[in-house]
C-alpha cells in the first residue's frame, strides 16, 4: 500500500472515535413515558367517573319526570315509529327476494353468499323483534297500568 492508501483507511480506532459515548441520565425517556402514560390513564378514569356521575344524576332525573315519557302521546308515537321502520325493513327483504325470483332476473342469478344470508337473517330477526315488542307492550300495558 501506499501512503496515500494509508491515509484514508479507516480503522477501528477511527470508528471507535466518531461514536459518542453513552450518556446515562438519571430517569431514562422511557421511564418517563411510561409515567406520562400511566398519568394519562388516570386523567381519563376521573374525566369517566365524572361523565358516569353526571349519567347517573340524569337518569335519576329522567326517572323522576318518567310521567311525561310515559304518556300515551309518545308511547304510540314510539310504537308507531318503531312498527314503521320494522314493517320498511321486511317489506324490503320480501322486495330483493321478489324480485331476485322473477324469470327475468335468472340469467344473473348468483347464490348469495353467507354474508348476504345473515345480514337478511339478522334484519327480519330484528323487525320481528320489534314487532313483537311493540305488540306486547300495547297488550301488557293497559294489564299493568289499567
Amino acid at each position: 500500500m501506499t501512503n496515500a492508501e494509508l491515509a484514508f483507511k479507516v480503522t477501528p480506532e477511527d470508528e471507535m472515535e466518531e461514536t459518542r459515548p453513552r450518556v446515562r441520565t438519571r430517569f431514562p425517556v422511557r421511564t418517563l413515558a411510561v409515567g406520562a402514560g400511566v398519568l394519562q390513564s388516570g386523567c381519563i378514569l376521573f374525566i369517566f367517573l365524572n361523565s358516569f356521575r353526571v349519567w347517573m344524576g340524569l337518569t335519576a332525573v329522567t326517572a323522576a319526570s318518567a310521567s311525561f315519557v310515559h304518556s300515551a302521546p309518545v308511547r304510540y308515537g314510539l310504537a308507531a315509529i318503531s312498527l314503521l321502520g320494522a314493517a320498511l325493513t321486511l317489506g324490503s327483504v320480501i322486495n330483493a327476494h321478489y324480485l331476485r325470483n322473477l324469470p327475468s332476473a335468472r340469467w344473473r342469478r348468483r347464490p348469495l353468499a353467507a354474508k348476504e344470508i345473515l345480514a337478511n337473517l339478522i334484519s327480519v330477526s330484528a323487525s320481528g323483534l320489534a314487532i313483537l315488542m311493540v305488540w306486547s307492550e300495547v297488550v301488557m300495558h293497559h294489564r299493568f297500568h289499567p
